[in-house]
């Protein structure tokens, strides 16, 4: 499948997805969050339709728009699901006002860093939900995520997450930046004898109630972030969700069957049969997403049934 047809079939698809089906959901009071731009608007059609086929139902959806999401955008999102839209601006109002009290986090949230990432705070503090999970755009789910589903099912109280598995960090081809804050995370393990996980992910993260989000742990965390030059980092806002995890019960999903991978040689090893889903971060994201999502839309029917 040359690029040209892989897009433009990448671009048609979502008009096939099954819209009303999604768009009915069975609890208000548990949903999905996302901080979503532009660019990824095509890919978080994928991805939630592809998490929603197992379910067999919908989910309200949250999303903080980072300032790029056009007219058009957003009336797809509410076209595929139920879903509320929050403004970047909306978010700095309202984060000035609820981080008064916290003046490390303030200083990391609206410090001269033009990190987007931040913003991912926002939309885990404002939304409507009891319990929720947060889904990065560029994540797509080949097989029903049991442990996720059994979750949301129960009255677990512990958080969920993702992670890498940590020999890919000692890889030969792996980019310096990567092995520089895998590093920068075992010394603030050592130094503050939290018990953080070093290869977390914050590209999906299961939150049980909402006092998961302790600001006070936050503070407490970017006051440590702004001892050692830490804000600016662009892993920063995901080391200090590990830092938030550490203080609470938690449940960790096996990286051999949820996937994070950034690079193509990693991709070209995985065995998927195993994969229940795939986070495709960096370049990996223009590498194959496109195709393994038109793929799957293919193969489920339009994510209307295998």
């Amino acid at each position: 499948m040359n690029l040209f047809l892989r897009k433009n079939l990448f671009k048609i698809l979502p008009y096939f997805f099954p819209r009303k089906k999604y768009k009915k959901v069975l609890n208000s009071r548990i949903g999905i969050t996302t901080l979503l731009c532009h660019n990824d608007v095509g890919m978080f059609l994928y991805c939630l339709n592809s998490f929603f086929i197992h379910l067999r139902c919908g989910l309200p959806v949250f999303i903080v728009d980072d300032g790029t999401l056009t007219s058009n955008d957003e009336a797809m999102l509410k076209d595929h699901f139920m879903a509320t839209i929050i403004k970047k601006k909306e978010c700095d109002k309202r984060m000035k006002v609820l981080l008064k009290p916290y003046k490390n986090f303030y200083a990391f949230r609206f410090g001269k860093s033009a990190q987007i990432l931040k913003y991912k705070f926002d939309v885990n503090v404002f939304h409507p939900f009891d319990k929720w999970i947060y889904l990065d755009a560029d994540i797509l789910f080949y097989k029903k995520p049991a442990e996720i589903l059994n979750w949301l099912n129960t009255e677990n109280k512990s958080v969920l997450y993702s992670i890498i598995d940590d020999a890919l960090y000692s890889e030969e081809e792996l980019e310096m930046d990567s092995s520089v804050e895998h590093c920068l995370r075992r010394l603030m393990k050592i130094h503050t004898g939290a018990s953080i996980e070093t290869s977390f992910f914050s590209s999906l993260l299961c939150f049980p109630e909402k006092k998961a989000m302790n600001l006070k742990v936050l503070e407490e965390t970017f006051e440590l972030f702004n001892k050692i030059s830490y804000f600016h980092s662009w892993l920063s806002e995901q080391t200090a969700f590990s830092f938030l995890f550490s203080t609470l019960k938690r449940g960790k999903l096996p990286f051999k069957r949820y996937i994070n991978i950034w690079l193509l040689s990693q991709y070209n090893r995985l065995d998927l049969n195993s994969a229940v889903s795939i986070h495709y971060a960096g370049g990996i994201k223009k590498d194959r997403f496109i195709i393994d999502a038109v793929k799957l839309a293919i193969k489920s029917k339009f994510f209307r049934g295998f």
